[in-house]
């Protein structure tokens, strides 16, 4: 009897030991000590298996932590963006715990290749160039008086870039840049009259893609039309409209871009009320755009008002000619044209502007742009 209870007791403990469960805990980091990698998707096999034991997803800290009884596993990793990580690792009869760091590598960028242009084809030369990356936060780049005919960086998949061009005597130009982020492979806005093509590589593991861009900066000349304000008109708040106030967002990017620009914002109506009638409508439209705009802390003699009326329409709808609704509305407008114009005044780093930007926006309650549809790069 006394043998039998003790092999029983002996055939427990050995039980015991080969179901006992070890806590295989692991941190899945970017390469380059880049910080950790959350939402990463970790599926674990038992051996050459092809069903997984479990699927976890790392948190904010890029950790996972599952329970495994001795054994060998196959541990694969992936993220949209990164290149996937499998290992094999054997938990041991016996071990408590067990830690994994996995080391995951962002797939290859896109180089952005910009050229900057007269509108002959002329290059422009002596540019500061700033790329602020959004994601990470951080100025990634500065160039001072540029002296070369195009400047070049390795933009990484998955972040959102602002570029901003400063040229003496031209308007400062802002790109924005949404590389595999929001639903974009890549999108670029802020090109302006700029092109904007993708030369493809053979090996993008070796030679990454490139964004060829030419840039064509506006020459700060009195009477260039800046932006064209666009909305229905109505009801009396149209400027607290969605559509609009990210038109007004641009333009207020614009005059801080800009701090020596002076605007005049041209009120234009349809041509279906009395010169009179329109003169009052097109005031009221400029005057609530001021009012907007001093509300943004904008300073009101850099955008002056001024009415036009019924006197300017784009299209053929001049009083005495029928027109659709959809017509007349083309002449239901805000212009911003340039009236003067200074480099002198002082203008923030890139990153310094966007972070006033960022707490305004907080202040004001403006979500976050998602890029444009058209803005797609073939």
């Amino acid at each position: 009897m006394n043998k039998f209870v003790a092999a029983a007791v002996m055939a427990f403990f050995l039980f015991a030991e080969m179901t006992a469960q070890t806590r295989l805990e692991g941190y899945v980091y970017e390469e380059n000590n880049r910080g950790f990698l959350n939402q990463v998707n970790v599926t674990v096999y038992k051996d050459l298996s092809d069903t997984p034991i479990d699927i976890l997803i790392t948190d904010i800290y890029g950790h996972f932590a599952i329970d495994l009884a001795p054994g060998k596993y196959r541990i694969v990793a992936t993220r949209e963006l990164f290149s996937g990580w499998s290992d094999t690792t054997v938990i041991k009869s016996g071990e408590e715990k067990k830690f994994l760091k996995m080391i995951m590598k962002r797939k290859p960028g896109i180089v952005l290749s910009g050229k900057l242009l007269e509108k002959d084809r002329s290059v422009i030369r002596g540019s500061t160039i700033e790329i602020y990356n959004r994601t990470l936060k951080s100025l990634v780049l500065t160039l001072t008086d540029f002296p070369e005919e195009v400047f070049r960086y390795p933009m990484e998949r998955g972040y959102h870039y602002t570029i901003r061009l400063k040229t003496p005597g031209f308007l400062t130009q802002r790109m924005e840049v949404y590389a595999g982020i929001m639903g974009c492979e890549l999108c670029v806005e802020g090109l302006g009259e700029g092109t904007s093509r993708m030369g493809r590589s053979s090996n993008p593991a070796l030679v990454p893609d490139t964004l060829y861009s030419d840039l064509f900066p506006a020459r700060a000349q009195k009477g260039t039309l800046l932006q064209t304000i666009k909305s229905s008109f109505a009801s009396p708040e149209w400027t607290k409209e969605a559509a609009v106030q990210d038109q007004i967002d641009s333009y207020i990017t614009l005059l801080k871009d800009n701090p020596g620009l002076v605007t005049e914002l041209g009120a234009h109506t349809d041509t279906r009320a009395n010169e009179e009638g329109s003169n009052a409508i097109a005031s009221e439209r400029a005057d609530s755009l001021v009012a907007f705009l001093v509300s943004r802390n904008m300073e009101p003699f850099r955008c002056q008002a001024k009415v036009y009326g019924r006197t300017a329409p784009i299209n053929k709808c001049v009083p005495g000619v029928t027109c659709t609704d959809a017509e007349h509305a083309e002449n239901n407008r805000i212009e911003a044209r340039l009236i003067s114009f200074s480099n002198a005044r002082f203008l923030n780093s890139l990153d310094q502007s966007i972070n006033i930007e960022e707490r305004e926006k907080v202040i004001f309650g403006r979500p976050m742009k998602r890029p444009a549809k058209s803005s797609k790069v073939e």
